[in-house]
């Protein structure tokens, strides 16, 4: 049974690179907002959330705050991707938990490390490429 991966990006064509990147080995949900992905998180139980910070409605950082408050969610690994680099933004991320930070523009291979690091897969197929 596949694994099942929340995708929470309101940016179309990053949105369209993680379904090319992920839709192969893992099943996924999609949200455009945090306000949506917390919705799904609840109902869908993913095994990992991949999320970007600068969203409508919710941001990403928001979102996760709000994962970790909720029993159901909390233990729920969450991955955060931004465009925003500064020290500053990535050590809001790892202070509000978060399992795994990518910045943008990211590569597909970028991508599928962080996934299977959070996952905790060990036989990760991009390794062999």
């Amino acid at each position: 049974m596949k694994k099942k991966i929340l995708i929470a990006e309101d940016d179309p064509r990053v949105l369209n690179l993680y379904r090319l990147t992920l839709k192969e080995h893992f099943d996924l949900l999609e949200a455009t907002n945090g306000k949506r992905a917390l919705e799904l998180a609840a109902a869908e139980s993913p095994d990992l959330i991949v999320m970007d910070i600068v969203m409508p409605e919710m941001d990403g950082t928001e979102a996760l705050r709000r994962l970790r408050e909720a029993p159901a969610t909390a233990m729920i690994p969450v991955i955060l991707l931004t465009g925003k680099a500064p020290q500053k933004d990535l050590l809001v991320g790892y202070n509000r938990e978060t399992d795994y930070y990518i910045t943008k523009p990211f590569t597909s291979a970028e991508l599928l490390e962080g996934v299977y690091q959070c996952l905790g897969k060990k036989d990760n197929p991009q390794a062999r490429s």
